[in-house]
């Protein structure tokens, strides 16, 4: 398994966490590993009197995992641009484990708030008592036989081709076995021409759902494959399109995501949004933006984010 990289960015305030109640700050996220794992992410005050009062603190369950990183404040400027280190922590399932103390006056040196950004890698043990087969991609499977790649389908934009499996095509969307399946066009020639997607796109999705790594790709890259992916039904591509967007949601961009995932039921995309107008609500509720928002739309965000604070 690949490590997997957490940004996360909230805002504290020292007169909101009364002595000896939980946390300043609690995040949970679902790795999405074949055990099912949960990583809960708390910044709390410790009974240690003194400098480091403050305990950032990771829990996981299902397996283990290496907790390393950054923590960043606007109000740790002693520390320097690069912030405090995570220093790499083995965390197991079942206990909590401390893997940053500080003091409470670094937090809030000048004002009773402070803005905080966490940036961790978590890294998978591996259980020696197992074995974890990757499973292979079908470029990998059809590469490593050595044999003459057969192609029986065109995917036709402009000037440009790419050379497809019409059955690995309509495995994956019922849009595609529909078009092969029946007396169509697509089916006699073996051609399927494409006018309302640019060949990146089609080359960007195809390769993706083929296992190509195709590189990191911009948001714009993202929205575009996403609606690729929506017109022809391709339900892994836009599972996978929803968890980078809820990943990277930010004050410029939430809008265009809460109307995509309420326009298109994406639950879990949902959630992202409802966690991050939680921790940024004070940037967002008096935006042009958020005030034109479908009544409905934004009541139910604010539900949701009130329910998750108390």
């Amino acid at each position: 398994m690949t490590a997997k990289q957490l940004k996360i960015e909230f805002q504290i305030s020292s007169t909101f966490l009364p002595r000896g109640a939980p946390h300043y700050f609690s995040y949970t996220e679902h790795l999405n590993d074949p055990e099912g794992s949960t990583f809960t992410l708390t910044l709390s005050q410790n009974d240690m009197p003194g400098w480091e009062d403050v305990d950032v603190v990771c829990h996981v369950t299902g397996r283990s995992y290496y907790v390393s990183g950054k923590l960043q404040s606007d109000e740790c400027k002693p520390f320097g641009d690069g912030g405090l280190e995570v220093k790499k922590t083995e965390c197991t399932p079942g206990m909590p484990h401390t893997v940053l103390s500080l003091g409470s006056q670094y937090l809030f040196r000048n004002d009773n708030t402070s803005t905080v950004a966490i940036a961790l890698t978590l890294e998978p043990m591996a259980d020696m008592a197992k074995f974890i087969l990757p499973c292979p991609t079908a470029i990998e499977l059809t590469s490593d036989s050595h044999q003459e790649t057969v192609f029986d389908v065109a995917i036709v934009v402009g000037e440009d081709k790419f050379q497809a499996h019409r059955g690995f095509l309509a495995m994956m969307s019922p849009v595609f076995r529909a078009m092969f399946t029946h007396d169509t066009k697509e089916a006699q020639t073996g051609v399927v021409d494409i006018t309302d997607f640019d060949f990146a796109t089609v080359t960007n999705t195809l390769n993706f759902c083929y296992g190509k790594d195709t590189g990191p790709k911009t948001e714009a890259e993202v929205w575009q494959m996403l609606c690729f992916a929506d017109k022809y039904d391709l339900q892994t591509v836009i599972k996978r399109c929803d968890e980078a967007l809820g990943t990277h949601i930010t004050t410029k961009n939430f809008i265009s995501i809460v109307q995509y995932a309420w326009k298109s039921n994406r639950e879990a995309l949902k959630t992202h949004c409802v966690e991050f107008f939680r921790r940024k609500f004070t940037h967002l509720t008096l935006t042009s933006g958020f005030a034109l928002l479908p009544p409905n739309v934004s009541h139910e965000i604010i539900q949701r984010a009130v329910a998750i604070q108390q």
